[in-house]
């Protein structure tokens, strides 16, 4: 499994690549499960929209990693939340920091057995 961050300078462009994103799988480029695209405002209002298939029977432990990772993400002290995902507040802190006000991200787990897209 391979968590794939991206964050961009404008507000909405998370929203248009993830909308791209979706284009690509209908035309079966690409396989998607479990995509969440952040939004910060300059007051701090942190949006998350998450995509994913609800049918999936794999959803389970995927979903509840990219969950716990972006639920914690904005809070102070969560070291141990995290640990039992295997990621540390470093990683964490270097991920909020490219999301700052007016911006947004795109947090894709990527587990195609047959590598990456």
């Amino acid at each position: 499994m391979e968590l794939i961050v991206a964050s961009f300078p404008k507000k909405y462009r998370a929203d248009e690549v993830m909308l791209e994103l979706l284009k690509a799988e209908e035309e079966l480029l690409i396989n998607l499960e479990d995509a969440v695209v952040v939004t910060e405002n300059t007051g701090g209002k942190v949006r998350v929209k998450p995509y994913f298939d609800l049918i999936a029977e794999s959803r389970g432990k995927k979903s509840e990693f990219l969950g716990t990772f972006i639920q914690n993400l904005f809070k102070a002290d969560t070291q141990t939340a995290l640990a039992k995902i295997g990621l540390d507040r470093a990683f964490c802190d270097q991920v909020k920091m490219s999301i700052p006000a007016n911006s947004s991200a795109i947090f894709i787990l990527n587990h195609n057995k047959f590598g990456r897209w």
